[in-house]
């Protein structure tokens, strides 16, 4: 009798063990190294988005509490505080000048998309889109013309502008006091006269003036 219940504490013993490891198993978390860092990975189950946890302790918890990833957390629509509102003239004139120069994040560098390339297809959407701007404003819109414009813009976008005076006043059409940023030797007069892109997006050839200036020389 005494060897029979030896045996089946054993065998009650095994698969207890047995269940402990599966559970194991199926409750080690996955991670990967992203840039040196180990990253521990949690799928959201609100969302389905995959959520990467720095600390192994955070990753335990919000899988123990099934915690909303940042995407389900942030308000859309009218539960968002801020919906329905805009921020004054004065906000934005003062979050422009704190992203100016050097306090920029971008400041020194070629852009987040260097090196990159478009798709056709995005290529095709940008063309199609730059059409029915300058189609609105009065430009012919050959072929040719859409893309020397799209060349002119690419530099420009590359040249220091914020060394440029009156880039704090830069703002949009309509604002009194507002600056737009304007080629000297007008985007159509370099295309017409056949001028290299490269020369009519330098430095040399920017500045600011009011925005209704600007307007006025879109037809010359």
């Amino acid at each position: 009798m005494k060897q029979t219940t030896k045996n089946v504490k054993h065998k009650d013993v095994g698969e207890k063990h047995i269940t402990n490891e599966i559970k194991k198993n199926a409750e080690k978390p996955e991670w990967i190294i992203i840039g040196g860092v180990k990253h521990w990975k949690r799928k959201c189950n609100h969302c389905g988005n995959v959520v990467l946890h720095l600390d192994i302790n955070r990753f335990y918890v919000s899988r123990k509490h099934n915690h909303k990833c940042q995407k389900c957390r942030q308000p859309k629509g009218k539960k968002n505080s801020f919906y329905g509102k805009k921020h004054t003239s004065k906000t934005r004139k003062l979050y422009s000048r704190q992203r100016l120069g050097k306090n920029n994040p971008m400041y020194g560098t070629n852009g987040g998309f260097y090196g990159h390339k478009h798709n056709d297809k995005s290529i095709r959407r940008q063309q199609i889109l730059r059409k029915k701007y300058w189609k609105s404003i009065g430009h012919e819109c050959s072929d040719k013309f859409v893309k020397y414009r799209t060349e002119v813009d690419r530099l420009t976008n590359r040249q220091p502008i914020n060394t440029l005076k009156n880039v704090d006043k830069r703002g949009k059409a309509g604002i009194n006091g507002a600056y737009h940023l304007d080629h000297i030797k007008s985007v159509w007069y370099g295309f017409k006269n056949k001028i290299p892109a490269k020369e009519i997006a330098d430095i040399k050839n920017l500045r600011f003036i009011p925005w209704l200036d600007n307007q006025k020389k879109w037809y010359k």
